[in-house]
């Protein structure tokens, strides 16, 4: 898990990263922390058995990657590789215990697949 120091000391070496919290003038620490305490996450989701959970879905395409390559001087290289359609899609989610689901699958998810994520 990823803690709040370690974000911040990530995030002041960044260049034009505001390194200042600014919050607003009519943030109400009482009912915020309240609505963390009752609201969230919500009695119904829990009365159902509903896990509250960040969702995040990306792909990659399995290229080869070049790190070194040689020409003859004053020609520009050429690279000979099959491409292929091949990807990768991965979604994962987090809850706010904690707890990481993941699932990989060479095809892209679509709507119904992000709906049964489990």
């Amino acid at each position: 898990m990823v803690s709040k120091d370690s974000t911040r000391s990530l995030t002041t070496q960044l260049p034009n990263y505001p390194t200042t919290s600014v919050r607003a003038a009519q943030r109400d620490e009482k009912q915020i922390r309240e609505w963390f305490e009752k609201r969230w996450p919500e009695k119904k989701a829990e009365a159902e058995n509903y896990t509250l959970l960040f969702v995040d879905e990306s792909g990659f395409y399995l290229l080869e990657s070049v790190r070194r390559t040689w020409a003859p001087e004053g020609q520009t290289p050429v690279l000979r590789c099959k491409l292929t359609p091949s990807h990768l899609s991965v979604i994962s989610a987090i809850s706010p215990d904690g707890q990481l689901y993941l699932r990989l699958q060479t095809e892209s998810f679509d709507s119904q697949g992000v709906i049964t994520f489990q």
